[in-house]
């Protein structure tokens, strides 16, 4: 029908074959539930106000208003997108930014109203008497809790990806998440020296059930000859220097730059706030727990055949 910007594209994501359960894929959160009939329109159209304009949000507002409620989305900073953006800045993963396009466009073609560089408050949120609220605030990186964290040249994984932090002379990655084996490869790759140091295992707890990122991640940082020192505490960030506690020593280790991707914190205040004083306060995405882009599109879903 000459509607190609409508065919929803494999990203290569791999969210759909992990062994977690429920299994659901990024950009179709439908995906092995094909015998559930389309959500009815509501008998009564409600007032729907969405917070956070990332992944989980988006889908959200494009859902809920395609069933016919009156929906407004409203996101602090002045894209859409949320982190889905920062991995779309990964090297390898540019193709994610064609998941965004495609919500963006669902969002125009059902009429959503979009509130950029607004950041929502609870007094503002209840003068729009909304019948419902979808708080899909996100998550925001975590930090540490040892001697030096502030110092300047300690950043974030998030702020080297999009190039807002630069990394100079010898650099340490803190975390053995996928975020931060991706970090440490992509200095690597640029030639600089760096080391990975994690107080656990590689990958993390759940790391290893995507197998297939999981495999391919490891053998780069195999091919690069990365330093990996894992179930390795970090005592103190010090000048020039990680140190750390290594085979029962104490030792430091090399780095002029300290990049931190130790994971992610839910930011869901607002969401205790509205509780009670609106007829219907909903969370979805990273905000209730940080996950993967297929659980931020799944919880959309639910709450959009839900309200």
């Amino acid at each position: 029908e000459g509607k190609r910007e409508e065919v929803l594209w494999c990203l290569h994501c791999n969210n759909c074959v992990s062994l977690k359960l429920p299994l659901s894929c990024t950009i179709n959160p439908f995906l092995y539930r094909e015998r559930l009939s389309k959500p009815q329109p509501p008998q009564s159209p409600k007032k729907v106000v969405i917070i956070g304009g990332g992944l989980a949000g988006m889908q959200a507002a494009a859902l809920i208003a395609q069933r016919g409620h009156n929906v407004s989305l409203y996101e602090k900073s002045n894209e859409l997108g949320g982190q889905w953006n920062i991995a779309a800045a990964v090297p390898g993963k540019e193709g994610f930014a064609d998941f965004t396009n495609i919500l963006k466009h669902s969002l125009d073609s059902a009429g959503v109203p979009v509130t950029l560089g607004a950041e929502v408050t609870k007094e503002q949120v209840l003068a729009m008497k909304p019948d419902a609220v979808v708080v899909a605030t996100g998550a925001v990186p975590l930090s540490l809790d040892i001697p030096g964290i502030t110092n300047k040249n300690v950043v974030q994984s998030n702020d080297v990806f999009i190039g807002k932090a630069e990394v100079k002379g010898r650099a340490a990655v803190i975390g053995a998440r996928f975020n931060a084996i991706e970090v440490a490869i992509l200095l690597a790759e640029q030639g600089k020296q760096v080391s990975l140091v994690s107080r656990g295992k590689l990958g993390g707890k759940k790391g290893p059930e995507n197998t297939f990122v999981f495999k391919t991640l490891s053998r780069r940082l195999l091919e690069l000859g990365i330093p990996t020192y894992l179930n390795t505490p970090v005592l103190e960030i010090a000048d020039g220097s990680v140190v750390i506690e290594w085979g029962g020593e104490i030792v430091f280790l090399p780095a002029d730059t300290v990049i931190l991707a130790v994971g992610a914190q839910s930011e869901n205040l607002l969401a205790k706030e509205l509780k009670g004083l609106v007829p219907e306060v909903y969370s979805i995405g990273d905000c209730v727990k940080p996950r993967d882009a297929a659980s931020a599109t799944f919880d959309a879903a639910r709450i959009a055949e839900k309200i």
